[in-house]
């Protein structure tokens, strides 16, 4: 009977269990599966014998011992292996992106969990990242981000040399509304002089956030005796006195805010 190491020596989190064969057809002592294997793991402190029933899962070195016979008649025989660390992929991750309710622009970075999975062990500290454009940044920003981690040494895994990413670590922070504030109040004299109207309207981003769009203002319709020129009104004496004039003001697009008109 002979004892020999498994095939498999790296980690996947499966007991690795010594294999035993029999010489050949004459062999007339207990079946194969019959004979108990023990095993001892070099630990830190010195040999760690295993439970009974246990097998070598996590890395390191151990040994495996059987004993034939009885008595004086007594044969035993061993083999040294050792299981080797892991090198992480991104199978072996859970991702989950921000919940959906918080991808909209706020000012305020987002949150991707990239973890484990459960049952395995031994994994390195995590560190999560983020990629936009290629480049890796804060997810504070509206567009389309890539998450990728990378991971130290840990007891049964490698530290990466890469990156690890796949298709689906993916999520989208979308563009938030700017508010325009307008007056309804307002009145000009028609004396056919121009009128700064540029501080009459307001536009507000989110608290905390980038600068909203630029504000533009056209006319609402058709006056005669009524002219606009970027921010400057002017309206001729032409005008009947209490006519209503409605402008048209827009917040431009900006990285962070979808255009707006009020």
């Amino acid at each position: 009977v002979t004892i020999a190491a498994p095939a498999e020596l790296t980690y996947n989190g499966s007991g690795k269990a010594a294999v035993v064969t029999a010489s050949g057809d004459d062999w007339q002592g207990p079946a194969v599966s019959d004979i108990s294997i023990g095993y001892i793991k070099m630990g830190k402190y010195g040999p760690e014998t295993l439970e009974t029933g246990a097998l070598p899962t996590n890395v390191g070195t151990y040994t495996a011992s059987i004993t034939v016979g009885e008595g004086g008649n007594a044969k035993t025989a061993s083999v040294v292996y050792t299981i080797a660390k892991a090198a992480p992929t991104a199978s072996d991750f859970t991702f989950q992106a921000p919940a959906s309710s918080d991808l909209t622009y706020d000012g305020n970075a987002k949150t991707a969990a990239v973890k484990p999975n459960t049952g395995i062990n031994g994994m390195g500290a995590v560190t999560v990242k983020y990629f936009k454009n290629g480049a890796e940044t804060e997810p504070k920003d509206a567009g389309d981000y890539t998450v990728k981690v990378s991971v130290a040494e840990g007891a049964n895994y490698n530290a990466t040399t890469d990156d690890l990413t796949t298709d689906g670590w993916k999520f989208t922070i979308g563009k938030a509304t700017q508010t325009i504030t307008v007056p309804t109040d307002k009145t000009i004299v028609k004396d056919d002089i121009a009128e700064d109207i540029s501080d009459w309207a307001t536009v507000a981003g989110v608290t905390g956030g980038s600068n909203p769009g630029t504000l533009s203002y056209v006319l609402n319709g058709s006056y005669t005796g009524v002219a606009l020129e970027g921010n400057q009104l002017t309206v001729d004496s032409s005008v009947t006195t209490g006519t209503t004039i409605t402008i048209k003001v827009t917040a431009e697009e900006t990285g962070n805010y979808n255009k707006e008109e009020q």
